[in-house]
């Protein structure tokens, strides 16, 4: 656990020391919320299974061409349940592609999948996957800062079945996303001869 952590750090000061030197880097931090449709198999006695879905995420990523890019993000959450807590830790692969603009923000679609970490801990699921697709929004609020609002669908394997969940993602985001560049015409001066001057 504590090796996931540490390279978690190392990867947000890498990403952090490159976001000011180079435009097409971004990232992203975000709280995730969702409702899990609970299989059957974490039903236990009288309780109601799984109730929520609740945790963090970071995303680095790279444009790498035009509206495209690719990036790596960390997923720690949990389900919580009555026969308690049931957290998983996931290192994510992830395509982002942006879609035309919109107004002042950026509209995006960023799919990611991943293989849950926590294969030691006593209550963290062992060796499963975990994909998220997300319609998400960035809005500007300064020339290298914005909001991130995503709506998404979450999906993992435990047991031999299929656990889903739809989730809400709020978070900030940092770098150039919001940046446009400006054409600016040169004006031919005004200022006439001085008399007298050809």
């Amino acid at each position: 656990m504590n090796r996931c952590y540490l390279i978690m750090a190392a990867t947000l000061l890498f990403a952090s020391a490159s976001l000011r030197a180079s435009e097409p880097w971004f990232i992203t931090l975000d709280g995730v919320a969702g409702l899990p449709v609970a299989p059957q198999e974490y039903r236990v006695g009288d309780s109601q299974g799984v109730q929520s879905l609740y945790g963090g995420e970071a995303y680095v990523a790279y444009r790498f061409y035009q509206g495209y890019s690719l990036g790596l993000g960390y997923n720690y959450s949990a389900l919580a349940r009555q026969a308690g807590p049931l957290e998983f830790s996931i290192p994510e692969l992830g395509l982002q592609a942006d879609l035309p603009e919109l107004g002042s923000g950026t509209p995006y679609v960023r799919l990611t999948g991943g293989y849950n970490a926590l294969s030691d801990a006593p209550n963290g699921w062992s060796g499963r996957y975990v994909g998220q697709v997300a319609l998400g929004y960035l809005l500007p609020l300064s020339s290298h800062v914005g909001l991130d609002l995503a709506l998404g669908y979450w999906a993992a394997s435990p047991q031999n079945t299929v656990l889903q969940a739809p989730i809400i993602k709020v978070g900030v985001a940092f770098d150039g996303f919001c940046q446009k560049t400006v054409a600016v015409e040169a004006k031919p001066s005004s200022a006439a001869s001085p008399a007298g001057h050809p």
